[in-house]
Formats: structure tokens, C-alpha cells, sequence
């Protein structure tokens, strides 16, 4: 796992633990985080390994952290279907945030933005070679810190959590009839359909930064597999109700929500012996000039 500058050089290093499950790199706090022997890393923007804290009972799965590294959750788990969501606190005992037993799904940290954090009831045994896989599999909450409270994002329905937005607005996908759907705090909705095959899969959806929540980036592929992964990214225009592509051919958006560099250029890449061009890394202004930064590498976020 590599930090690398716009100009391409290499900044900061840290290898990941070989063991199953390998780290569960992420981005979050302003760093690229893993988890070693228990402990929550990060790599910091200057090149260096922060240690955030503990992470007991962790078996895998995302852990996710507050923009100023303050807190940080995860899920831990106990036979045989037992899932628990915790909250890790610099200077404070760990939090149990809620507990449940199913064996057809589990608790599991979802995102932490300005919008504070979510989490998700996840389905269990989804698996396959499986392109994107950041939209919420199962019903999605929201958590204060200050006060403990839980509240529901999307708890029931058809329209899974892509992304939330700080004032509330909700981005889902509606995975029947296969569309993305915008639900505004006050009630307004917008939906527009994801054609295929441009979106036989999709994902990496995210709010453009700074644009009030009325513009997304979604990343689709036509298929999976050697040959077969052709990619594309789209901006939607909630006002307009339209799709337009965003850059060349073959490029998917890095991980979300962290793809976003400061000026509202989007970090993408294109994985080795996808369809549509070279592999590597890029740059994508808003007009969809690219600018490419390292010639292979999966793009997990920005930090710093």
C-alpha cells in the first residue's frame, strides 16, 4: 500500500499483513488506514505510520474513522452468527453500539464523512468475483457520537445506501428495477434508470464535492472478469435528470467517498487487463481533462 503524489512519486509505504484478512485498507481521518495485529494504522499524508488505536475482537471487514482521528469503528464477532458494532475512542473505554444474531446478516461500519457515521445490517454470503461493492447490502443507520442516539437512514424498501450527504440527502440504488434514486430531506425525489450494458454492474457512487447535493459521480462496467471489465464514470445532474460520461473510456472512480481532490477533480483508475486503454492511475478535472499519475495501482482515496 503506496501514497503517492499528483506527480507520481511515492511519499510513504506500508506493507499489509499477509494473513486472512489481509489489513482491510481504507482511507479515512486523513490517512490510508489497515489493520495490523489488531491495531488500527494509518498512513499519514507526510509518509509516516500513525497508530489510532485497538480494534478487539476484529475478523475482517471495514473499519472506519472520524475525519480528526478521534474515534473509529468496527464490528467484531463471536460464534456462530453473532455480530457486534464498536466504537473506539482515544482516551475512553470502547462502546458497544449494538449487537445482533442472524445468520443472515451482520453488523458492519458503512462510512464515516462530515455527515458523521453510518452502518449498515450487511447481508451475509454475498460473494463472486464482484466489481464494486461499496452500495449497502442491507438496511442503514446513522450514529451520534455525542449523544449515542441511533436513527435510520434507509431501514426498509428496495433502495440501498450509496451515499448521504451532510444535509440528509440520500443517494440509493434500487436494485430491482435498476435505478439510482435521490431523496431530499424535504420529501423531493429523483430517480433515473442505468442503462445497460454500461451498468450491468455499478457502484462508487458519491456526491460531487461541494455541489450542494445536486450532482453525483457513479462508477458502471459492463461485465467482470479478464477482457470483459469496460468501464465508464458518469456524472448525474439531479436538476437535468441526466447522465453524462465523465472522461475517456475504461476508467472507474477510486473508492468512495474519498475520490475527491480539493479543486473538484476526481481521483479514477483503470485495473490491469481492463478494456478501454492503459492501466493506472488518474486525474479527472471537471471537464473531464485526465491527467495520469502512475502507470498500475488501485486507486483507494485521497488523504491529507
Amino acid at each position: 500500500m503506496s501514497l503517492v503524489t499528483l506527480d507520481g512519486h511515492q511519499v510513504g509505504h506500508a506493507a499489509l499483513p499477509r494473513s486472512s484478512p489481509s489489513g482491510w485498507p481504507g482511507v479515512g481521518g486523513g490517512m490510508l488506514t489497515y489493520v495490523e495485529d489488531g491495531v488500527l494504522k494509518g498512513l499519514t499524508a507526510d509518509g509516516t505510520v500513525a497508530v489510532v488505536g485497538r480494534v478487539t475482537g476484529w475478523a475482517g471487514g471495514p473499519v472506519i474513522v472520524s475525519p480528526d482521528r478521534h474515534h473509529w469503528m468496527w464490528s467484531a464477532s463471536s460464534p456462530p452468527a453473532t455480530s457486534r458494532l464498536m466504537l473506539g475512542t482515544k482516551g475512553a473505554p470502547d462502546r458497544l453500539i449494538a449487537e445482533l444474531t442472524s445468520e443472515q446478516s451482520g453488523l458492519q461500519p458503512f462510512r464515516w464523512t462530515q455527515a458523521g457515521p453510518t452502518y449498515q445490517r450487511a447481508a451475509r454470503g454475498i460473494g463472486g468475483y464482484i466489481l464494486f461493492g461499496d452500495v449497502a447490502t442491507g438496511p442503514t443507520y446513522r450514529f451520534d457520537v455525542d449523544s449515542g442516539q441511533v436513527k435510520p437512514v434507509l431501514e426498509s424498501g428496495d433502495c440501498h445506501l450509496a451515499d448521504l450527504a451532510v444535509d440528509g440527502t440520500i443517494a440509493c440504488i434500487r436494485t430491482i428495477d435498476r435505478s439510482l434514486s435521490v431523496l431530499a430531506p424535504g420529501g423531493n425525489v429523483f430517480e433515473i434508470a442505468l442503462p445497460t450494458p454500461t451498468f450491468n454492474q455499478y457502484g462508487a457512487i458519491t456526491f460531487v464535492l461541494n455541489s450542494g447535493a445536486v450532482r453525483l459521480v457513479i462508477g458502471g462496467a459492463t461485465g467482470s472478469g479478464p477482457e470483459a471489465e469496460r468501464y465508464q464514470m458518469d456524472t448525474v445532474d439531479v436538476t437535468w435528470r441526466q447522465l453524462h460520461q465523465l472522461g475517456p473510456d475504461g476508467l472507474r472512480p477510486a473508492a468512495p467517498p474519498w475520490s475527491w481532490l480539493g479543486d473538484g477533480s476526481l481521483v479514477a483508475y483503470r485495473p490491469a487487463r481492463a478494456a478501454g486503454g492503459d492501466p493506472g492511475i488518474y486525474v479527472v478535472d471537471r471537464q473531464g481533462a485526465t491527467t495520469k499519475v502512475s502507470s498500475s495501482g488501485a486507486a483507494l482515496g485521497v488523504v491529507g
